[in-house]
């Protein structure tokens, strides 16, 4: 991203982003390449399986990159995708998962071949693509009076967008409005919490992004971090872990923007705190999470307990990392015993397991492909619930792969869901090798259309926020289906750009994107 003397260049293109990453793909490049032939000959060369599949992921992930590299001029979602890919197919190989040792070698072998088909032709068809359609015109809907004005403008809209968002969730959590949502129509609730969440995460990237430019003021970084802390708690309190990511990512990415540079001691921060609240996760849920009458009973701790709730998960967690954890446990919720395995962030970031599973399916258990029906579910769900409030579940493309191929029977599905992610769904959908392909053409010609659409828009504009909204929902992707997907990404924005609208102005932008220029040096 092009910059001032000095602060944030508020006339900065989204496809100066691409520059930034670019610059940062091409100094990674070779220690990723040969950090992974290591492991490629150590699975290879040793006693480990999976040596074959990893060198087909991590090879495809390397070639893409490379392809990316060279030619990316907008928003950086194919190789945010191509990384996800390679951390969610290939870690499993590395840490040798017991779920994916499971199974057979020629499995495995099949599972890396699927994964080396989607990785190529999710590259081709953003090549593709990338040939055929050009960039947009340099017009924007600018938050105009925030590109003249000074950074303490910008950052204190930057701030609204983050502290409404959290007051509200305080609110909620208090049981102060209780009584005003139990007003508002069937289906509100989802809207607000889409709302909620999307300008929460606006607003992280923000101002973030002013933090890592050095324009905000110590009382702005002390809101940022504050009010992160403060949403991270409550929405972990319900045990899932998952539901903080996209905060904390928004704040990730907005760093990395404004300083140029990957914000190592926040990411491994929150990496060693998730990692070690995840070992013990599985435990809390067994002694809080219950049902009734087969269907999921909402969670939640009052605000008063948080301190005891989360230094008895602490204590869990510690328990299970020294070995101490008890396999079983009692439910406080329904005092039963229940049986718990001790689980890492590293089981959780997992999707090969879920390939080889269908794999199996279809190949030993001659169970037929869906041909498509979970992708048809989609348009339907693309309409508000407040307008069909009996529309079917989000996660009914989930529902139908857990059901059809026999992972879960109907009614286990209204406890919990169990994740797919993007290639087993296709898979399941159309079988070997044309799940994949199908997948990564449609996928990367589809990405290479938003990067087209945004390289020429600003970043303080709505576009902008829509863009990155978009990034943010991909990023936190890897265990969702399509319907899924497509519906978390519309109730997204939508939210967004009605919020927004009334405050953005036309505006014809004369930079261009220079992509073949680096930026200069922080």
């Amino acid at each position: 991203m092009r910059r001032a003397e000095t602060g944030f260049d508020r006339n900065a293109l989204m496809g100066d982003m691409a520059t930034r990453t670019r610059v940062l793909l091409r100094r990674t490049m070779g220690p990723l390449a040969l950090l992974l032939l290591i492991e490629f000959l150590y699975l290879s060369l040793g006693k480990q399986r999976g040596g074959a599949s990893f060198g087909m992921i991590a090879g495809s992930t390397l070639v893409a990159l490379s392809i990316w590299a060279s030619e990316g001029r907008g928003m950086p979602i194919v190789p945010m995708m191509l990384i996800q890919t390679l951390f969610a197919y290939a870690l499993p190989l590395v840490t040798a998962n017991s779920t994916v040792m499971d199974y057979s070698d020629e499995f495995i072998l099949s599972a890396g071949g699927e994964v080396l088909v989607f990785n190529l032709s999710l590259i081709a068809g953003w090549y593709a693509a990338m040939k055929v359609v050009q960039p947009r015109k340099a017009i924007s809907y600018a938050f105009e009076g925030y590109r003249h004005e000074s950074a303490h403008r910008l950052a204190r809209l930057g701030l609204i967008l983050v502290v409404a968002p959290t007051a509200l969730l305080v609110l909620q959590t208090l049981g102060l409005i209780d009584t005003l949502m139990a007003l508002l129509p069937t289906g509100t609730n989802s809207i607000i919490n889409a709302l909620q969440g999307a300008t929460s995460g606006c607003g992280f990237f923000l101002v973030a992004m002013l933090a890592g430019a050095g324009d905000l003021a110590p009382a702005g970084h002390v809101t940022m971090w504050l009010t992160l802390v403060v949403s991270c708690i409550i929405s972990a309190s319900g045990l899932l872990l998952s539901s903080v990511i996209f905060n904390i990512a928004a704040v990730a990415i907005g760093l990395f923007w404004g300083s140029g540079k990957v914000p190592w001691r926040f990411l491994a921060a929150v990496f060693v705190l998730l990692s070690f609240f995840s070992i013990g996760k599985y435990a809390m849920r067994a002694r809080y999470w219950r049902t009734d009458e087969g269907e999921a009973v909402a969670f939640s701790v009052s605000v008063a307990d948080y301190p005891s709730f989360y230094a008895e998960w602490a204590q869990t967690s510690l328990d299970e990392t020294l070995g101490n954890g008890s396999k079983e446990v009692i439910s406080k919720a329904t005092d039963e015993k229940t049986t718990i395995e001790s689980h890492s962030l590293l089981d959780r970031v997992n999707n090969l397991q879920n390939l080889l599973f269908v794999i199996e399916a279809v190949e030993t258990r001659h169970i037929p492909v869906l041909a498509g029906a979970t992708y048809t579910l989609v348009p339907k769900l693309l309409i508000p619930r407040i307008l069909w409030p009996d529309k079917p579940r989000t996660h009914e493309g989930q529902v139908m792969l857990n059901v059809h191929f026999g992972r879960q029977d109907l009614t286990s599905t209204f406890q919990t869901y169990v994740a797919w992610g993007l290639l087993a769904e296709a898979y399941g959908n159309f079988g070997p090798i044309a799940g994949c392909l199908i997948l990564g053409l449609a996928l990367g010609a589809g990405l290479a259309w938003i990067e087209n659409f945004t390289a020429r828009k600003l970043v303080i504009s709505l576009e902008g926020l829509v863009a990155f909204v978009i990034f943010l929902s991909l990023a936190n992707s890897f265990e969702m289906v399509a319907s899924v997907l497509v519906t978390s990404i519309e109730q997204a924005i939508l939210p967004i750009i009605i919020a927004v609208t009334p405050f953005v102005r036309r505006q014809v932008t004369q930079q261009t994107v220079h992509v073949d220029s680096p930026p200069p040096e922080s």
